[in-house]
């Protein structure tokens, strides 16, 4: 069984944070309870899998609700969980679970069933619900359940891609919810008191401070290891590294508060050490096409061409990060191919060029949005100065969590910067930012961007891998020829760990590492 990101230095404020996270936790040999902490970017949006998009949710929802099925952090291989085991019909469209008998829901709401399944899903696909996974969903035409543990999902048409929606990480449908909490709390009562199945269970939300989980002690399968886990929020990342050398922080992670110039600085220090895995993580500038002049194709392609992606990774990845690629799609997933997905190549003068031959007003002044932590300040700072080589003049506004979900989203945000993981299967990377389906409110796709929507429901549908792929390749190409998005990097996962935690096995996609084997050395 089993994610988003500013000064090194430090300042007052940040100063005065670190001194309170650094009083002593425990006392005496160990601590009592045990608790782990994590530091996060934020507190998150919602804990309800519906209803948020953001690394930090994912990660806290993994540990409270599971999935039919799982997936290994290291190897990717997806096996049952929830379910027994499960076959799929010849024809592809048709999905039968055997179901996990015994499995009770947190807080007393009793055994998991079908009925829960079919809940779920039902709940994504419901256009009066909004979640951000409906367009996901809406290839599963209907649940039924000949038993209670039977679970039959039917779809609409074969998609070869379908397990990745069936396990614990985004897109969320694969997090099971309970019907009859859902019935009991409605949705306002169900995010303050959020009912899974898993080895943990919400203890208390402090927005912009902390989210703390404590241990299910009803959980069907191996108790956690540890009691508790504080997520605090700590978008600094010097803080957060001081915070595991000195031990008031166990884990910070790239995926969260840690950039990887910090990283380093301390990968040597004692007591603490550095994890580096290779990833399905990336970041990228996406355009509002409806925001002029970035309605001109050609001044989104100048804009990519006024980019130094090696100078970018070398000052702010410490190289722990390769060139982002034009046609979005990242190395090692599905249908990959370089030769219409090439890196993304620095040429200012090609960048004037197609400025000039757009015969666009210089300079263009405008702004775009990112994450408020150290890389993603760090980045933006290079890439706004990269731009102002060309007369693009676009301010980076690092914005807290909760505003920056409403801030990017806007009609007339010109651009904004998206961190993500995603899984192998390409589907997730297109359904998150790419199809029309997810222009805002309904989605991310920031730049109400629709050239790749036939070709996206052409590989969903395709009866083979082999016509999956060709589709897979045009869109490639045709995302690289349209650039609604500038890719900056593909990185590596960064982990800096205090010495005291043991099994720490972090995972390099969209959900949340597995905290449940964590245990720690006494203090």
């Amino acid at each position: 069984m089993n994610l988003i990101r500013r000064n090194a230095v430090l300042g007052c404020g940040v100063v005065l944070l670190f001194l309170a996270l650094a009083q002593p936790r425990w006392t005496g040999a160990a601590a009592t309870p045990s608790v782990l902490t994590y530091a996060m970017l934020s507190t998150g949006t919602s804990k309800i899998p519906a209803f948020t998009t953001t690394g930090e949710d994912a990660l806290i929802l993994d540990q409270i609700y599971e999935a039919l099925l799982s997936v290994d952090p290291a190897t990717f291989k997806i096996s049952p969980h929830l379910a027994t085991s499960y076959t799929v019909s010849q024809d592809g469209k048709t999905w039968t679970f055997k179901l996990r008998r015994g499995v009770r829901w947190q807080r007393g709401y009793g055994e998991f069933t079908c009925a829960d399944v079919q809940f779920t899903w039902d709940l994504h696909k419901n256009p009066t619900n909004n979640s951000f996974w409906q367009t996901n969903a809406k290839i599963v035409d209907a649940v039924t359940c000949p038993d209670a543990y039977t679970a039959v999902i039917r779809l609409n048409t074969p998609f070869q891609g379908f397990i990745w929606n069936l396990v614990d990480m985004e897109p969320s449908t694969g997090w099971v919810l309970s019907k009859s909490a859902w019935d009991k709390l409605g949705r306002e009562g169900y995010e303050k008191t959020p009912v899974g199945t898993g080895p943990f269970m919400l203890q208390s939300i402090t927005p912009g401070q902390d989210v703390i989980i404590v241990r299910n002690p009803d959980y069907w399968g191996p108790k956690a290891g540890i009691e508790q886990i504080d997520f605090k929020a700590i978008s600094d990342s010097q803080t957060a590294a001081l915070g595991v050398k000195s031990g008031a922080v166990d884990i910070a992670t790239s995926y969260q508060s840690l950039d990887p110039v910090t990283a380093v600085q301390y990968q040597n220090t004692p007591g603490v050490k550095l994890i580096r895995r290779p990833s399905f993580s990336t970041s990228y500038l996406e355009i509002n096409t409806t925001v002029k002049p970035f309605d001109d194709v050609r001044v989104r392609q100048a804009m990519r061409y006024a980019i130094d992606y090696k100078g970018l990774i070398t000052s702010v990845m410490h190289g722990f990060a390769t060139p982002g690629l034009a046609g979005m799609m990242l190395k090692g997933m599905i249908g990959f191919d370089s030769s219409v997905n090439p890196e993304n190549i620095y040429d200012v003068n090609k960048a004037k060029e197609l400025l000039k031959e757009a015969g666009v007003a210089l300079p263009v002044h405008g702004f775009f949005t990112t994450y408020n932590d150290t890389k993603d300040i760090n980045s933006a700072q290079f890439i706004a100065a990269s731009l102002s080589q060309i007369g693009i003049q676009l301010e980076a506004r690092p914005l807290e969590r909760g505003t920056l979900v409403q801030e990017r989203i806007k009609p007339t945000t010109p651009a904004s910067i998206l961190g993500t993981s995603v899984s192998p299967d390409p589907d997730f990377l297109f359904s998150l930012s790419f199809i029309s389906a997810v222009i805002p409110p309904a989605g991310l796709n920031i730049a109400r961007y629709n050239g790749i929507d036939q070709l996206y429901d052409s590989q969903h549908s395709a009866p083979a891998l082999a016509d999956r792929v060709k589709y897979l390749k045009q869109m490639q190409a045709k995302l690289a020829a349209d650039v609604p998005a500038i890719e900056l990097w593909q990185e590596d996962f960064l982990a800096l760990v205090n010495d005291r935690v043991e099994h720490f096995e972090p995972t390099v996609l969209f959900n949340g590492d597995p905290l449940w084997l964590v245990t720690l050395k006494a203090k």
